[in-house]
């Protein structure tokens, strides 16, 4: 027989946050975005059919792809991983040829 006298009691602990113009913003990562979005992806297909995407400015982040489409989605995850292993090491993301093509297209 279940005892219909216990009850369970949860509580909320609030705490009172920061006034709006206490919160500190900052960019998360400076420089970052503006780089993303000018990163070129390269794309071939091989002899036997499969489809490449590089990004040049990432080092060895080159995939293969059935189709043009999961090789672009292949890099665009792997790109994304490379970015996440460099800042949890404290590396420098992008090697230093993509600062080399970027003033060469400016």
């Amino acid at each position: 027989m279940v005892n219909q006298d216990i009850h369970a009691h949860s509580e909320i602990a609030t705490f009172p946050g920061p006034a709006e113009d206490q919160v500190e913003k900052i960019t998360a990562f400076p420089g970052l975005a503006e780089r993303l979005v000018a990163l070129d992806m390269e794309l071939d297909i091989e002899d036997d059919g499969r489809h490449i995407a590089e990004i040049v400015a990432l080092p060895g982040c080159i995939v293969y792809g059935a189709t043009r489409e999961a090789a672009i989605l292949r890099a665009q995850i792997l790109a994304l991983r490379v970015i996440a292993d460099c800042l949890e090491h404290g590396e420098s993301i992008f090697d230093e040829s993509f600062n080399e093509q970027q003033m060469a297209g400016s």
